[in-house]
């Protein structure tokens, strides 16, 4: 997408501006925005950044000339912007290189900018308020949890071992994650440590000193592109016609990394704990299938089974980065997170985590 100057927050929109955005995507040609109005949206996640549904007036509406769209800014909070800096820059860059026949259905672009030094972006994004919008709160049925599966699948299998994605990888920042989970730690526990339970807070712990250690360990398995952030509440679901499907949105997580990242990182984030022993065998069978079928070879399910176990350790690195900055006046917010943890610790019991990384990280 061209260079051009954005705006840092929802409140600098303008018509004016808009036009400009849009013409320079060549999204529109002759006409012009004459007003706008904006809502927000995506409360309870103002430590990631802020996001807006923008309506949109036109002089003359070409056709494609969306109106309404999403907009999302970095947060105001300049310690957050610092800390998200680069995944700003590289949810920016998804949209501007990645986004085309990846594999899963993902919002259109229609402007996308970054000024890395201020850590301040903007994005233009097409709004999917007509779909079914996922809740990690709620939760899903069995149907919504096998697609959100096969669905990645698709987009892992398409990307196997494949040298196409330059993008970020895992491994190559083990030592600098781990840096960075040991500096936030205390933070975290600062911050959020009434929800911690004493099962995370001993996870917590083993991670200040063996994170890398996993990192790496994971990194010797063969690598795609995964989602980094793949829950209900990034997703939407399209049940009209014959053929039901997901869009999946924020994409600021996305890397190369053992394709048992998203599996694990979608069950801790979005499913009971009930719910989870009901479907848990079902839906790492059904994934481990659907990769076989779309060509996927020497990858074993006992050697997947093993990883996705294992990397439930990103689920509770991301938590812990996250933690350190979260809004904690937000009732939602202290929800969602009062309701993690609880599926969380389900998860640490019936698999043995940390006896996991203590007899085979070594």
């Amino acid at each position: 997408m061209p260079q051009l100057a954005f705006p840092y927050s929802p409140q600098d929109l303008t018509p004016a501006w808009l036009t400009d955005a849009l013409r320079s995507s060549k999204i529109i040609h002759n006409s012009s925005v004459t007003s706008i109005a904006i809502e927000r949206v995506g409360a309870g996640t103002g430590w990631a950044g802020e996001c807006v549904r923008v309506t949109l007036d036109y002089d003359n509406r070409e056709d494609g000339a969306p109106a309404i769209m999403i907009a999302k800014f970095s947060t105001a909070d300049p310690i957050g912007r610092a800390a998200m800096s680069d995944l700003y820059q590289q949810e920016v860059e998804f949209y501007t290189e990645y986004s085309n026949g990846i594999g899963i259905a993902t919002p259109r672009a229609y402007f996308g900018a970054a000024d890395q030094n201020s850590g301040y972006h903007a994005l233009l994004l097409e709004d999917l308020s007509d779909m079914r919008h996922g809740d990690d709160m709620t939760g899903g049925s069995s149907d919504d949890a096998l697609l959100a599966v096969l669905q990645l699948a698709q987009m892992h299998a398409r990307w196997w071992n494949l040298h196409e994605l330059s993008g970020p990888a895992d491994f190559e920042d083990s030592s600098q994650r781990q840096r960075d989970f040991r500096e936030r730690w205390g933070p975290c526990v600062e911050n959020v440590g009434p929800l911690l339970s004493d099962s995370f807070m001993s996870i917590g712990e083993l991670l200040c000193d063996r994170l890398s250690d996993v990192v790496n360990d994971l990194s010797k398995r063969p690598q795609t592109l995964i989602h980094g952030d793949y829950r209900y509440d990034n997703m939407f679901f399209n049940s009209s016609g014959d053929i039901a499907g997901l869009t999946a949105i924020d994409w600021q997580c996305f890397k190369r990394s053992c394709s048992a990242y998203d599996v694990s990182y979608f069950v801790a984030a979005s499913l009971q704990a009930d719910q989870r022993r009901e479907l848990e065998l079902r839906l790492l069978n059904e994934y481990h299938n659907k990769l076989l079928d779309l060509g996927v070879s020497g990858y074993d399910f006992d050697r997947f089974y093993r990883d996705y176990q294992l990397s439930f350790v990103y689920f509770a690195e991301l938590w812990v980065l996250s933690g350190a900055y979260l809004d904690m006046t937000d009732p939602r917010g202290v929800a969602y997170l009062s309701a993690s943890m609880e599926r969380f610790d389900s998860i640490l019991a019936d698999h043995d985590i940390e006896n996991l990384i203590s007899q085979t990280i070594t």
